[in-house]
């Protein structure tokens, strides 16, 4: 939990006292700001059985510390906490809402049943800071039970300020929504609004909202682009405005907090688009721009081999948007049906080239490397990348080219995957990387290998790790084997598998950051390379490394379990020696 800054109340509101931050006692509250109203008298004894009412518009002073009941949990808050709990009526559809400010980690919720967690409206722990919380929800006529809880088991004085605004039907929202018009922006506000609708994604968005409409005449490519200002957003698309379950797409975050992105192809036909907040506090300025496009896409520089776009090797990086190109092309690992863009680059010496893709807006791009551009046969690698792909570096290409002339397919993997990235070029010497690749260690199994990455510089480019010191070792087998690749403890960085030393793909990439650097699986014949790399360039360290085989399918034994690890046993050894 964080402390942060104090949450700004109406004017009106009751301000409760100056409450303690991070480390020491929390002091208690003695008085209530100037102005406030003060707590009005209260009924009953706080609990679902007999709830205190809660008045509209004053501040209400309680202490969860005489509470007679600790059994009440929300979605957002334990049921450690003692709580107190508050009865509302409402005669007409409205939007309440609670603000809290405590002397501890406190949280409240709402519910239409006292105690029944299903029928939870909304609940918040922190709304800035943790000693305030705040809640919003459109009521319909009837009794609701707003429930003032603790995080965890803590307990103490707090001021609870519950108001309401009557509610503008769902219905009319819905028919005045304004238009977003495809290529204008629309820049408006979310504060005072109420929270009548939610998300599959961003925790639901219990935040005030928007709603536009964007109207599609044909089959078309769409992609809506939004700013917040100050607070985190949560951007929805649906085909029927009151059905959640007409929800299409969603997102919370793009490159930020403070933007978020959708981008898909629809059909024609009306569609509402909501700004929302990520919490029930999140509100306020945004800008909202939608692009269409034809499903077909537009064309544009770099669209075919007939207009590549050149690119330089060591430069600025090149941005990328593919929204509106065609497809003309896929690569073997996809890109069928995806809109690509054509980009060209001459390598001078025999190097390994280095092909990142940054900022990937792209949710599923494909990146591919041909010697010849219309040729399919020609590709020399081919890599998936974008929110699908995610990874240390699997946004990377590397692979071992020699001088000439190359062609790099930026592309999307369906019809549905188009929008921008950054693509950047770099190269180094292969030989070094060949000579550590032709004098690597064998590997044998049942015998452990000690090594350390100190000093061993950064050669190879494994799919799991940033990138660090690494040492390469090869291993041979006769036929198929099931083999284990195991660690003595406490070395966190990775092991790589391959069949091509240099810039090969990882068959698998295991590190000490996720599940640790083990590894165990089934091995066709054939030679392989196992490349060991720290985790960063300054966490190199020893590592002992054992190898054991068996047959394919079978469970091999952990490294603790072998007898003489720095020696033969009894273990299968079937691999070739030299």
């Amino acid at each position: 939990m964080y402390a942060g800054a104090m949450l700004r109340l109406a004017p009106s509101t009751a301000l409760l006292f100056i409450l303690a931050g991070c480390g020491g006692a929390t002091p208690e509250p003695s008085t209530v700001a100037a102005g406030a109203t003060s707590s009005p008298a209260v009924v009953g004894a706080g609990t679902c059985e007999s709830p205190f009412l809660a008045a509209i518009g004053p501040a209400i002073q309680g202490d969860t510390r005489t509470s007679a009941s600790n059994s009440l949990a929300g979605t957002c808050a334990g049921d450690q906490g003692s709580e107190q709990v508050y009865q509302v009526h409402v005669s007409s559809a409205v939007q309440l809402t609670a603000q809290l400010q405590s002397t501890f980690d406190g949280a409240i919720y709402l519910q239409s049943s006292c105690g029944d967690i299903t029928s939870e409206l909304a609940c918040n722990d922190d709304a800035e800071d943790i000693t305030h919380s705040f809640l919003t929800a459109l009521v319909e006529p009837g009794d609701y039970y707003i429930v003032v809880d603790a995080f965890e088991d803590g307990a103490g004085l707090y001021e609870l300020v519950v108001t309401t605004q009557a509610a503008q039907p769902i219905a009319q929202l819905c028919s005045e929504a304004p238009a977003l018009v495809p290529g204008q922006a629309i820049t408006g506000t979310t504060s005072g609004h109420a929270g009548a609708f939610s998300a599959q994604c961003g925790g639901n968005a219990p935040g005030p909202d928007a709603v536009h409409v964007l109207d599609i005449t044909e089959p078309s490519r769409v992609r809506i682009n939004q700013q917040y200002e100050e607070y985190d957003g949560v951007l929805y698309i649906r085909s029927d405005c009151n059905d959640p379950d007409s929800e299409l797409l969603c997102n919370d975050d793009a490159e930020d907090q403070s933007h978020s992105r959708i981008a898909n192809t629809l059909q024609a036909g009306r569609y509402f688009v909501y700004t929302d907040g990520f919490t029930a506090a999140s509100a306020g300025e945004y800008t909202l721009t939608a692009e269409v496009l034809p499903i077909a896409g537009a064309g544009g520089a770099g669209d075919s081999c007939a207009n590549p776009t050149a690119i330089a090797i060591h430069e600025e990086p090149s941005p990328i948007d593919t929204f509106p190109l065609r497809d003309d092309y896929a690569g073997s690992c996809g890109g069928q049906d995806g809109a690509d863009a054509v980009l060209s680059f001459s390598v001078t010496a025999r190097s390994i080239v280095h092909i990142a893709a940054l900022d990937v807006q792209n949710p599923d791009a494909v990146l591919y490397v041909r010697r010849q551009c219309a040729d399919a046969a020609s590709e020399m690698a081919c890599l998936r990348v974008g929110s699908i792909a995610r990874g240390a570096r699997a946004q990377s290409i590397h692979t071992l080219l020699a001088p000439g002339a190359y062609f790099l397919f930026v592309d999307g993997f369906n019809a549905n995957a188009f929008g921008s990235l950054k693509i950047a070029l770099a190269t180094t010497d292969a030989a070094p990387v060949e000579a550590i690749c032709r004098q690597a260690q064998l590997l044998r199994a049942g015998q452990t290998v000690s090594g350390t990455t100190a000093d061993s510089g950064d050669h190879f480019q494994s799919s799991c790790v940033p990138g660090g010191n690494d040492r390469a070792y090869r291993f041979q087998l006769r036929e198929r084997k099931q083999v284990r690749f195991a660690f003595a403890p406490g070395f966190g960085g990775s092991l790589a598998l391959r069949r091509e030393c240099a810039t090969g793909a990882d068959i698998i990439c295991t590190n000490g950051e996720t599940v640790g650097p083990d590894a165990e699986l089934t091995l066709e014949r054939g030679t392989y390379y196992v490349i060991v790399e720290s985790y960063s360039n300054n966490d190199a360290a020893p590592f002992s490394l054992t190898v054991t085989t068996g047959p394919p399918g079978t469970r091999l034994a952990p490294r603790n379990d072998i007898e003489d690890a720095g020696g033969d046993d009894d273990r299968d050894h079937n691999v070739e020696t030299h």
